[in-house]
């Protein structure tokens, strides 16, 4: 499963391996804003925004929802509307690294 800014997502990204793989792209809003800092009309203009992009770029249904820094409120589990919330438990610490292979 992937969780992608849409500000950084555009038809021209390969998300035909990942899609023909078998994985899910979940919404992870457009810009990557700290929700809980944000009135509720702005968390959900983040994440309808996302999610209507990925669906509209991969064709696909969007069921998913990630928070950006695994920051959200109570208003952020109320505009999520259907989309199923998914935290985690281990970070890969991998925006620490600068270099590139």
């Amino acid at each position: 499963m992937f969780f992608f800014q849409t500000r950084l997502l555009h038809h021209k990204r390969p998300l035909d391996r990942l899609l023909e793989e078998g994985h899910v792209i979940g919404a992870h809003t457009h810009r990557h804003p700290n929700l809980s800092t944000l009135q509720a009309i702005d968390q959900r203009r983040e994440i309808e925004t996302s999610k209507r992009q990925i669906e509209k770029i991969t064709g696909q249904t969007v069921k998913y929802f990630r928070p950006p820094f695994g920051q959200f409120n109570e208003d952020t589990l109320n505009v999520r509307s259907d989309l199923k919330l998914v935290m985690w438990d281990v970070a890969s610490f991998d925006w620490l690294f600068k270099e590139r292979p």
